[in-house]
């Protein structure tokens, strides 16, 4: 998405939504500029960035939790220390890491927040709207699960001296190295610069974990089991977590299916791929060339006529650079089709949208179908009407007849003050939440800035 906003407003006239065409368009480029507003951008310190950060507070409330259970550990478990109780820590973790980023889990918490009635306090509204930020949960137990596995490692360490286990301490730390290796790469700083290597270690890196982890617990509970090696098994909690997170690392893989795409490009900077996949409201899909390969998740366009939708792709990187000059007639996609975040706009009275580039899909599949939020949008992009067609802008007057459209190639490289706009728009509508659409750090950067005076934004974090 394009980030470089300027101050050209296109304004859609109000009228009655009628189809679009190949020809006709409602939009009306306006080259006089937007009027200046006075810029009020306070910066925030780090620390306070960090402090109101939901994610976050998930994140250190994991660990806190984990730091009293490893306390409560050491006080009452009987010399030597049960080994078994480090390895039902380690897998708890592990089921808990894995259950937070199952799709059923997601979509569920997104439909309970987001058919919240507006007659509930807006207070209240705001608290359970940082939904969104719930990948706190999921990262938190993932690094409480290294953490532990550290200590289980040590203390196996110790045991070989005795007990001379080479096989199990060998692929303990084969295990170990692999673990860090995950954590490494999802880290923000490493992720989002070497996505593939990131989701390249977190797909055969955890596969080949759960496989070492189920000849850890056969060797280690036969080496320690007093009877028959079935009934010491299903006495170990830790098997039955490690059970139930094996069903859950291949639930996604069952619905692994081929879809057909009616590929549309829109120019040479942006193409729609239309699908005939029935989705739920507010869905979206993650598709892939192969099964194995990498995968990239958009949101769709529903048809009005419930026969399927559409995603729209524009120039962010490699994959939708080839995505675009060639795309294909079908694509694999697997899971459920998750719900995003624009979702949530179902908990307000009244919200202001802004959105960059191809972020305008996600706008589509939210805002047709949210009729009790009074809603208004501001688009930026490169020229809107090139890049993405007659039709894309003539659909926005179905959701929001007073959108404001900035062609960001009009304006020689300058930003308009989108703090500002917004603002007069928030005391415009009254509205209660703003929500931000957009890459990564324009969005972090809005939303830290709308905080800084008082107003609840709200965007992806990429990690949820």
């Amino acid at each position: 998405m394009d980030e470089n906003s300027a101050a050209n407003a296109l304004t859609i006239p109000a009228k009655a939504w009628t189809a679009p065409s190949e020809t006709s368009t409602t939009i009306i480029e306006i080259e006089k500029p937007i009027r200046e507003i006075p810029k009020v951008s306070p910066k925030s310190s780090r620390l306070t960035i960090l402090m109101r950060s939901t994610y976050r507070w998930l994140f250190t409330s994991v660990v806190i939790l984990n730091i009293v259970g490893l306390v409560l550990f050491f006080y009452f478990a009987p010399r030597p220390y049960p080994r078994q109780h480090l390895a039902t820590a380690i897998t708890a973790n592990l089921t808990i890491t894995i259950l937070s980023r199952q799709d059923y889990v997601f979509n569920s918490l997104y439909k309970l927040c987001r058919i919240i009635p507006h007659s509930v306090p807006v207070r209240i509204r705001y608290v359970f709207v940082r939904i969104y930020e719930y990948g706190g949960i999921h990262s938190g137990s993932a690094f409480c699960a290294l953490a532990w596995f550290i200590i289980f490692t040590v203390f196996l360490s110790i045991d070989f001296k005795s007990s001379g286990d080479i096989v199990t301490l060998v692929l303990n730390y084969v295990v170990l190295l692999i673990l860090l290796a995950i954590i490494i790469t999802a880290y923000p700083g490493s992720r989002f610069v070497h996505h593939n290597t990131f989701e390249f270690f977190h797909r055969y890196g955890g596969w080949t974990v759960l496989a070492i982890f189920w000849v850890e617990i056969v060797v280690y509970t036969k080496n320690n089991a007093e009877g028959s090696l079935g009934l010491a098994l299903v006495k170990e909690p830790s098997f039955w977590l490690l059970l139930f997170l094996s069903c859950h690392i291949v639930l996604p893989w069952i619905r692994l299916h081929k879809i057909e795409c009616d590929p549309e490009k829109l120019s040479d900077h942006a193409v729609r791929l239309h699908h005939k996949e029935k989705l739920a409201l507010y869905r979206g899909l993650a598709i892939s060339e192969h099964p194995l390969g990498e995968w990239h998740s958009f949101a769709s366009i529903p048809n009005r006529d419930g026969t399927g939708g559409s995603l729209l792709i524009s120039h962010a990187g490699d994959w939708t650079r080839k995505t675009i000059d060639s795309p294909k007639n079908h694509y694999y996609v697997k899971g459920l089709p998750r719900t995003g975040v624009l979702a949530l706009v179902n908990m307000f009275r009244s919200a202001v949208i802004i959105t960059t580039g191809s972020g305008i899909g996600p706008v589509f599949g939210i805002a047709m179908d949210a009729p009790n939020t009074r809603i208004r949008l501001i688009w930026s992009a490169r020229d809107p009407m090139k890049t993405y067609g007659a039709s894309i802008m003539d659909s926005l007057r179905y959701i929001d007849p007073e959108t404001m459209i900035i062609n960001t190639s009009l304006q020689k490289g300058k930003r308009p003050n989108l703090v500002g706009i917004t603002q007069e728009i928030v005391r415009e509508i009254d509205a209660e939440a703003i929500f931000i659409i957009s890459n990564r750090t324009f969005t972090m950067k809005l939303i830290n800035e709308f905080r800084d005076l008082g107003l609840h934004a709200y965007g992806p974090n990429w990690d949820s």
